[in-house]
């Protein structure tokens, strides 16, 4: 299925198309904060200090930063549905890694691939949102989106640390990866095509400083890194 830039799809379509997206979402948030309980199990296998754990947790977490901004320079000028199940593959394989990991480097690598395209997925599934949902749902599309936060903190997360508990921590990653899988498949089937014919006018730098003085884009990007960071103090 093909969808043309400012082409937006009905509210029927757009149920079975928010729905992959949040399960996206929540496999590779999951993923994410699953790290941080395992803390006590990689101190003690590896034997590392604490402030190398550290490392463990923040390597994915400047790896997607540093990835999904470098990612607007490009991604743009690429069919949604492609980019999203690309850097959705390349997160599988980062976890996979996580998963077959056998010295605290190895994760560390893992960990740091993972990172670079989970985050990248998170970037493409909005803006698969902002393309294809008309504006007066869109709020609510990002929304739905957004729970997936919470779903992977409040689900994912205790369903990861049984699976570490019962089968080893290499599993939590495992799991993750293969699960996700048939997610990809499904994806295939239910994301449309978006293609965005940009001029070759348009400047990313002048695209970004014009959000930058944007009064209102800079309160909504305060609200968001306040909500962060008071949901990880």
């Amino acid at each position: 299925m093909d969808n043309q830039s400012g082409g937006y799809l009905s509210p029927s379509k757009e149920t079975g198309l928010l729905l992959i997206l949040a399960i996206i979402q929540f496999s590779h948030i999951t993923d994410f904060v699953i790290m941080m309980p395992l803390g006590p199990q990689f101190i003690r296998v590896f034997n590392i200090q604490p402030s190398e754990f550290a490392l463990l947790v923040s390597a994915y977490t400047l790896s997607a930063a540093f990835f999904s901004l470098s990612s607007a320079f490009f991604l743009d000028r690429y069919d949604r549905k492609k980019v999203l199940l690309g850097v959705y593959a390349a997160f599988l394989v980062g976890t996979g890694l996580c998963g077959v990991s056998q010295s605290f480097y190895q994760l560390l690598a893992a960990r740091t691939v993972a990172g670079a395209f989970g985050g990248t997925v998170s970037t493409v599934t909005f803006a698969i949102v902002g393309d294809l949902v008309a504006p007066e749902r869109r709020g609510r599309a990002m929304g739905i989106l957004m729970a997936a936060f919470s779903v992977a903190t409040v689900v994912g997360l205790p369903l990861g640390l049984a699976i570490g508990a019962h089968f080893g921590w290499h599993w939590v990653f495992l799991s993750i990866a293969f699960g996700g899988v048939p997610i990809a498949f499904l994806a295939m089937k239910v994301v449309p095509s978006v293609r965005k014919k940009l001029p070759s006018t348009v400047s990313v730098w002048r695209e970004i400083g014009g959000i930058l003085v944007d009064s209102g884009c800079l309160r909504g990007l305060a609200f968001i890194a306040a909500v962060m960071s008071a949901g990880f103090l």
